[in-house]
């Protein structure tokens, strides 16, 4: 069933390469974490979030008409089964499977859209209290949902399955699923109720639409014009082929600081009014510098994400009875928006003061009361993209040029930005750590996409109480001054800890 509203930010989902996967490592008692539990508490999760169970259905050759299509469980049984299917029991090391997902075969299609991944990787520690190390990997195409609502599920998981000192049980569980599929069948029984209003409504749809045709050109010209104005072309030497289909090694390296470190850095950007995210962007920028010999004639450019779940009001319509509306009013969608921060390619004095220059930029982007028509706009020029990458890989690209009309996306200025940061901030306030069974200790988590062939991007977030940097990107595509321009990042944020 078609989700309603504007498709654009679906159309991605044919070439079928947008995957992101995230990976807790926990230690847990078997009678809190096991095969059957994490089952069940899998298909309840699909129940209540219908887009994890959809699949995407797509006419081969048209690339204008994507929908996502939800077949519901028959019955608890049904959805138990379900959720058997997407799900996968391991006992390989989190290293092992992230690489499997990042560059093995495909985990996710077009007719599975999530997929779990339960590694079983370590002897309980102790006969009293057995305790056990666990991996969850949670999968899921990117066109499907962002990082905070892996993030708010990953956190879901553990409230629901070791939730006080008694969490609840295997049998609670099931009435708990039980309960969850009567909700599912006692509102679609309402013949009155349309289909498209069970799944949550894209991003486009929630937005403000122009008032009129003079308007919306109005929009398009100013959006355009703000593209332009942003200039960069700092970016990392490629490794030159000749394949039109290069290949792909994606590996992700991890950085963590503990506790007093992690204290030390924050404290010195609440000194100087910044944050960790505006300390990385300016870090990334010095360490550009003093390695990559940059053109100082141009700025170098980086680019981010937006959390635009602050700026939209909730899914409801009237329209529809209250059962349906919370079935739609799920917290898995594509909520982002996308901005640029543009830096001097020469070395600054200081990088607190490089990081202020970042502050007012993002603060620019964030606060602009023009920033959700530049998010539509960017999500229309994102989505002919994505269907000129989807005739790429469908080796339809010189027979149906011609249905896609890229003339308005194509820019004057010549701009490229070195890289993608991904800074999803204190993860500690979605984890809610101490709400957890006492055995249940979150340790370690990994965040990164399957990318493209020249795929290169950062995170930055706190968790656990410790800050972490990773990137992640292609070794294929790239020569070793990635590399050396990451242990640079590495000793530039060491060096707020002296």
């Amino acid at each position: 069933m078609p989700p309603n509203g504007d498709l654009s930010d679906l159309k991605s989902s044919q070439d079928r390469i947008f995957e992101r996967q995230l990976g807790d490592s926990f230690k847990a008692p078997q009678s809190v974490i096991n095969p059957r539990r994490v089952a069940l508490a899998w298909a309840i999760f699909r129940i209540r979030h219908p887009l994890l169970a959809s699949r995407v259905l797509a006419t081969p050759g048209n690339y204008e008409k994507v929908f996502f299509q939800y077949y519901p469980p028959s019955s608890p049984s049904e959805a138990e089964a379900d959720a058997y299917s997407s799900l996968e029991i391991r006992q390989e090391k989190a290293e092992v499977l992230i690489d499997y997902f990042l560059n093995g075969p495909r985990t996710l299609s077009n007719n599975r859209l999530s997929y779990l991944i339960l590694s079983l990787n370590g002897s309980p520690t102790s006969e009293n209290e057995p305790l056990q190390d666990f991996d969850l990997l949670i999968c899921a195409t990117h066109f499907l949902g962002d990082g905070m609502a892996l993030h708010m599920l990953a956190n879901d998981f553990f409230t629901l399955l070791a939730l006080s000192e008694k969490p609840i049980s295997d049998s609670e569980l099931y009435r708990l699923l039980i309960k969850e599929w009567e909700t599912w069948g006692e509102s679609s029984a309402d013949v009155s109720i349309v289909e498209r209003d069970v799944l949550p409504p894209t991003l486009e749809s929630r937005l403000p639409k122009p008032n009129s045709g003079f308007q919306r050109i109005a929009q398009k010209l100013e959006f355009y014009a703000s593209q332009d104005r942003v200039l960069g072309s700092q970016v990392f030497p490629r490794q030159g082929t000749t394949n039109p289909k290069p290949k792909r090694h994606t590996i992700v390296l991890t950085t963590s600081f503990d506790r007093c470190e992690t204290i030390k850095i924050l404290a010195h950007c609440k000194k100087e009014n910044v944050t960790i995210g505006h300390l990385l962007f300016a870090i990334c920028n010095a360490a550009w510098i003093k390695i990559g010999k940059p053109d100082e004639r141009l700025p170098m450019m980086m680019y981010s994400a937006l959390n635009l779940r602050p700026y939209i009001p909730p899914s409801t319509s009237d329209d529809c009875s209250s059962k349906i509306r919370s079935l739609s009013d799920s917290y898995w969608f594509l909520a982002v928006g996308y901005f640029n921060v543009v830096l001097p390619s020469f070395l600054a004095r200081s990088v607190f003061h490089r990081a202020r220059l970042v502050k007012r930029q993002c603060m620019a982007a964030s606060k602009s009361q023009l920033l959700l028509s530049r998010t539509r706009c960017m999500a229309n020029e994102r989505s002919v993209k994505a269907q000129k990458y989807a005739m790429i890989d469908d080796d339809e690209l010189d027979v149906k040029m011609n249905q896609v009309d890229i003339r308005l996306t194509k820019s004057t200025s010549e701009s490229a930005a070195l890289l993608g940061l991904s800074l999803l901030g204190n993860l500690d306030g979605i984890y809610q750590h101490d709400d957890y069974h006492p055995s249940v200790i979150l340790n370690t988590l990994t965040t990164g996409s399957r990318q493209r062939s020249g795929g290169l991007l950062v995170f930055g977030y706190t968790f656990a109480g410790k800050l972490w940097l990773s990137i992640g990107y292609d070794k294929e595509s790239y020569n070793h001054q990635v590399e050396v321009w990451w242990d640079e990042v590495v000793k530039e944020m060491m060096r707020m800890i002296v």
